[in-house]
């Protein structure tokens, strides 16, 4: 009889033939593109980049085929890495910055705002 027991891994976890990975990236790369590089199981250097164009959002799930564990009973077959993405915003921008990114990006409209209407500010909560 045999008892196989998963040991934790400090990066990867496992479902199946499958491998996760949670990662975070800043705003500008999940805006403007990807690339790092993991240390897989077996020792080797694997780049993962992101393809021309794709915006990553927050809790994005990118798949990369063939990067997972081998598959039981099929020889040569392997499961996918599947990337969770974690996308870190800055704390705070200054009105240079604000500016700069509505003159890139399209702002959403705003409200006209009324003599009567009442206006008030929403705060961060812990």
């Amino acid at each position: 009889i045999f008892v196989v027991r998963e040991v934790e891994h400090k990066l990867f976890s496992r479902d199946g033939d499958d491998l996760i990975i949670k990662k975070d990236i800043s705003l500008i790369d999940a805006l403007t593109g990807y690339s790092f590089s993991i240390t897989h199981l077996d020792g080797r250097e694997v780049i993962i980049q992101s393809a021309p164009g794709d915006i990553i959002k927050p809790e994005d799930v990118r798949e990369v085929e063939d990067l997972g564990m081998p598959c039981f009973a099929r020889t040569y077959t392997f499961g996918s890495l599947f990337i969770k993405f974690n996308v870190v915003f800055p704390d705070s921008l200054d009105d240079s910055q604000q500016d700069l990114l509505k003159s890139i990006l399209t702002p959403s409209p705003q409200p006209i705002i009324s003599d009567d209407a009442q206006v008030v500010a929403a705060i961060e909560i812990d």
